[in-house]
């Protein structure tokens, strides 16, 4: 079983581009074209953007014994010139840390990424700390850079995103020494 966390929704829009993007929507777009994906290949998948209460989404990942957590998210600067994919993972969490690491090496293969950044962990974010499962966030690019808020707003782009995150989660299934991939 997968958890995918669109984040942000309902009254918290998260980061809005100059542009009016809401970081929510292409969250969720991102997020339903990976459930597709883990879908069709016979995976369980469940979604926690029915509420924006962390607490509430922490819990639901926790009942669910999910194999990973996904949270997908865009990322800000106030450089407009920032771009491409990052990664977060707890940084207690080994399997967090190879999780994060097969993910954002599929986005940054898949995306043909000219600058790649590195993981990052984080010992403070609330979903992270508190997850039972390995569990990422996915900052699929920046909303501040114009030209990337464009990339980020078209369907195809998002499709390739989904289909990168995807297959880095399933290398990282597949490696897994808990056998994960059901």
């Amino acid at each position: 079983m997968r958890k995918l966390q669109p984040a942000h929704g309902g009254s918290d829009p998260g980061k809005i581009s100059t542009s009016g993007v809401m970081e929510k929507d292409v969250n969720l777009s991102i997020a339903m074209a990976l459930k597709q994906l883990f879908e069709n290949r016979g995976f369980t998948v469940v979604m926690t953007r029915t509420t924006d209460d962390l607490t509430k989404r922490t819990a639901l990942m926790s009942k669910s014994n999910v194999a990973v957590s996904i949270s997908i998210h865009q990322n800000s600067f106030e450089d407009n010139s920032s771009c491409g994919p990052q990664v977060f993972y707890y940084e207690a969490s080994d399997a967090g840390k190879e999780l994060a690491s097969s993910v954002l090496g599929a986005l940054n293969t898949s995306l043909c990424v000219a600058k790649p950044r590195s993981i990052k962990p984080n010992k403070e974010y609330f979903i992270l700390k508190k997850s039972t499962s390995p569990t990422v966030i996915v900052e699929c690019g920046f909303l501040s850079n114009p030209a990337e808020t464009l990339l980020l707003t078209d369907k195809n782009y998002q499709d390739d995103l989904a289909h990168a995150i995807y297959i880095g989660v399933t290398d990282y299934l597949a490696q897994s020494p808990s056998g994960h991939l059901q």
